[in-house]
């Protein structure tokens, strides 16, 4: 099998992604540190949705119902300079009881640095390292490290911008899909708006992402709009809207048609907290892929309900 890391642009990503547990754990030493917290969340829920998964050497989307559990953990640590750090891992188990019963488990790890700057701290810089392993029924499915930087500016109480940058590369296990290791490029810009300055909230995010991998066929360029909408009921429950939409053009291999899909996602739910700790999340949507490949085209309903406890 080849080394995960053998182009340039992924050996500096490497690099850089080390840069920033290093710099983040030098800067945590007690002498650096003036307040530190813990927190951990843990969700229960089941969803209908479309699934991408990798079986017998093949990929298939279909809609399937699959319970999951997502624990997370994090350590926030605020600097005595006033920049904070936050060290985290997560783990999250997806059943897939209409496919023969597989079970994944998805783990990650990450470190990042958030620092405040300018007149009344308008301007935040972001950045967070995070390394994630799949893997499906003992047999592991792919590693993961992504860079990701984010640059927000609050102009007044009601509106905030963020620019987002991304970088990462994803190594396939050979024995189970060759081809598919990837590195991944996106790009975003971001608004949300306030205009009543409470719970209220609209925001909007343009982005591009290009994907390149070993095989043709698994490279894309894509552009898309995200759209979301919270509006307070009442004093514990909120109605969540969310829109998404892109296009997405794949590369070519010799004799294989090029791919290009366009894909309309609506979601609309309810957040209910029913403790200080503990809320409920439900939802129902649509997921339409109109797609010049018949296998990828297909429309259907998505639904979902979930548990949060967090401490």
């Amino acid at each position: 099998m080849r080394r995960m890391m053998s182009s340039p642009p992924v050996r500096r990503l490497r690099y850089l992604w080390g840069a920033v547990f290093l710099a983040t754990a030098v800067a945590g030493t007690p002498a650096a540190a003036q307040v530190r917290d813990m927190s951990f969340g843990q969700t229960i829920g089941v969803e209908r949705v479309d699934e991408l998964s990798i079986r017998d050497g093949q990929l298939r989307k279909a809609f399937e119902t699959t319970p999951y559990s997502l624990t997370t953990a994090q350590i926030r640590q605020r600097l005595a300079s006033g920049p904070v750090l936050r060290f985290g891992a997560d783990i999250k188990v997806t059943g897939f009881p209409e496919t023969g019963g597989a079970t994944e488990y998805e783990g990650g790890i990450y470190a990042g640095f958030q620092t405040d700057f300018g007149e009344s701290a308008a301007w935040r810089y972001r950045v967070t390292a995070k390394f994630d392993r799949l893997v499906e029924d003992g047999d592991w499915v792919f590693n993961r490290i992504r860079l990701d930087q984010q640059l927000r500016y609050r102009h007044d109480r009601k509106n905030a911008t963020t620019f987002r940058l991304r970088l990462g590369h994803r190594n396939q296990n050979e024995t189970t899909f060759v081809g598919y290791d990837q590195t991944e490029y996106l790009l975003e810009l971001g608004h949300v708006w306030r205009p009543w300055q409470d719970k209220r909230s609209l925001n909007g995010t343009l982005y591009a992402e290009a994907r390149r991998a070993d095989l043709d066929r698994f490279s894309y360029d894509e552009i898309g709009l995200r759209l979301g909408v919270r509006t307070p009921i009442n004093e514990t429950t909120s109605l969540v809207s969310r829109f998404a939409g892109f296009t997405r053009n794949y590369g070519t291999d010799s004799g294989l048609t090029a791919r290009k899909d366009t894909r309309i996602k609506a979601r609309i739910g309810v957040a209910h907290r029913v403790l200080e700790t503990a809320k409920i999340d439900l939802f129902v949507g649509f997921d339409h892929n109109r797609s010049n490949v018949a296998t990828r085209d297909f429309s259907g309903a998505v639904a979902g309900f979930s548990v949060t406890y967090s401490w």
